[in-house]
């Protein structure tokens, strides 16, 4: 292969766009079938809540943008607070390992005090 080529699962996929992601890798499709598409439905739902609970801070925040009405023009705004809303539960979520995780091992830890 000469050093300019593109591996093959960097080559478009047929029906897809340019930059669209695809999964080229067999393995990665069987991942995908197996851990994935099952909580598709489940990961749609959490989201969708997620969405529910950020819109009516942003609507009444800026309820119009540039003529139009919530949320049209505003995907940037809808995305950061959607990263900022997941990164939060997410660290939650880390937290409350830790603590557990702690807990558990605490009593096998040397005492150092």
């Amino acid at each position: 292969m000469p050093s300019h080529a593109l591996p093959p699962a960097a080559l478009p996929v047929a029906g897809l766009l340019p930059n669209q992601p695809a999964l080229a890798v067999g393995r990665q499709q069987t991942l995908t079938r197996q851990h994935l598409l099952p909580a598709l439905p489940a990961l749609e739902a959490y989201l969708l809540a997620l969405r529910e609970q950020i819109d009516p801070p942003l609507r009444q925040h800026k309820p119009i943008k540039l003529g139009k009405p919530y949320p049209l023009g505003q995907c940037l705004e809808i995305c950061k607070a959607m990263q900022a809303a997941f990164g939060f539960i997410l660290m939650e979520a880390v937290t409350v390992v830790l603590i557990f995780s702690f807990t558990w091992i605490a009593p096998f830890l040397p005492n150092t005090m």
